[in-house]
């Protein structure tokens, strides 16, 4: 008996392997998304408690707004980068004075704002600049929970202060020692 092959009318055409990662990329874009969203809609952002964690904090209790804000947010990166942008934003509008900043960090800001001055005007939740600003201000975490609450800072709530503004803040307010 000998074996017989079906042979189809219309043969398959080749898989391409590009199509295979595409549709790959885009479920695994589409699943980061749902991820976000579902974990955006659990942050009730109207009613944060601030945390940090004990070791980020230094011997005279100052602590990087990053940090604030990446333990508010339970280490969410993304999350972190928003609250850390509404901090940027409330405390600028409000001339806090509690911002702290090392001699040469706050040379490095003002040399990398020198070339890109953006690294003041785009605090949106998106740019990279808030990570570079909020991990290099420190604040005194009880003295800033404190100044949030006494000012109503409202995590909901976007702060846009006006770029005058951000460049006072930043030259005049800020604590360099």
């Amino acid at each position: 008996m000998a074996c017989e092959r079906s042979i189809s009318a219309s043969p398959q055409p080749p898989v391409d392997a590009r199509h295979y990662f595409v549709d790959i990329d885009r479920q695994r874009i589409h699943d980061y998304l749902i991820r976000e969203l579902n974990f955006m809609q659990t942050i009730d952002f109207a009613n944060l408690e601030f945390t940090v964690e004990p070791s980020d904090v230094d011997e005279d209790q100052f602590v990087s707004l990053w940090n604030v804000a990446a333990s508010t947010m339970k280490g969410d990166a993304s999350q972190a980068r928003s609250l850390a942008s509404k901090f940027l934003g409330f405390l600028c509008k409000h001339r806090c004075g509690l911002a702290a900043i090392s001699p040469s960090d706050a040379k490095y800001l003002d040399e990398w704002f020198e070339r890109d001055d953006s690294l003041l005007y785009d605090w949106k939740p998106e740019s990279e600049n808030v990570d570079m600003v909020a991990q290099h201000v420190h604040v005194p975490f009880d003295m800033f929970c404190n100044f949030l609450h006494e000012h109503k800072f409202q995590g909901d709530k976007n702060y846009s202060p006006r770029r005058a503004t951000r460049v006072e803040w930043f030259t005049n307010d800020w604590n360099v020692g």
